[in-house]
């Protein structure tokens, strides 16, 4: 049980980092007057390295 918690624990932020890099990519993009495609390729590389 502790084993599970711990691993929960691990992976939940792991699995909302893309979408919260996303997010600040389309801020960053709208504070920059950019489209949202800009975003998207500002987000790519990281996805790509893996």
């Amino acid at each position: 049980m502790k084993g599970c918690r711990r691993l929960h624990l691990f992976t939940f932020p792991l699995f909302f980092l893309p979408f919260s890099l996303f997010t600040l990519s389309l801020f960053w993009g709208a504070l920059h007057n950019k489209t949202k495609v800009d975003a998207l390729f500002f987000v790519r590389p990281p996805f790509i390295i893996r």
